[in-house]
């Protein structure tokens, strides 16, 4: 649920912190106003991720002329040491690259968190099956207990049978 809100938190802070800085630029954005991919490639998302966890949130002070803002969320720098230049190195992200970024790290988030339930699953299976073995293993110590017993009692018959065949091998020796 932490990284949950985490990621939360980056979409909100990255988009608003590029919101401004891109209002006047989206027509030097790569993808603005075209519709045919050129190339693809897959992104590590996994990677993305870790990027975004580790990515250092700053209380930005920003100044226009007579206008002021305070923004969170990470540093322009910070996204391009992160996640490269893009748009020939302007320094800045489209918030459609922002999306796409989020959207990857979100994915890459499920991924986690379905990991760790399987494992969960896998570990909650493997203790009931040992719940079940305790269970097993008490009824043969139980059993056992009891059998030692019973072999108390044979060797308490099997003595008192030997002094009978003595006593008896005596009465016959007279």
């Amino acid at each position: 649920m932490r990284n949950y809100i985490l990621i939360v938190l980056v979409l909100f802070a990255t988009t608003n912190v590029f919101s401004q800085k891109n209002s006047n630029k989206n027509d030097n954005c790569a993808n603005s106003g075209l519709n045919i991919t050129l190339e693809s490639e897959k992104i590590n998302s996994e990677q993305l991720l870790d990027n975004f966890i580790n990515m250092p949130i700053y209380k930005i002070y920003l100044k226009n002329g007579d206008n002021e803002a305070i923004e969170i969320g990470p540093s322009k720098d910070d996204l391009m040491k992160i996640f490269g230049g893009k748009n020939g190195d302007k320094g800045y992200y489209c918030l459609n690259d922002l999306a796409g970024l989020n959207f990857a790290a979100i994915q890459a988030l499920n991924e986690k968190t379905n990991n760790l339930q399987n494992t969960l699953s896998a570990l909650e299976a493997m203790q009931n099956m040992m719940n079940g073995q305790t269970a097993d293993f008490m009824e043969l110590q139980n059993q056992l207990i009891e059998l030692s017993g019973v072999i108390e009692e044979l060797k308490q018959k099997n003595i008192e049978l030997e002094n009978t065949i003595n006593d008896l091998r005596g009465e016959i020796k007279k």
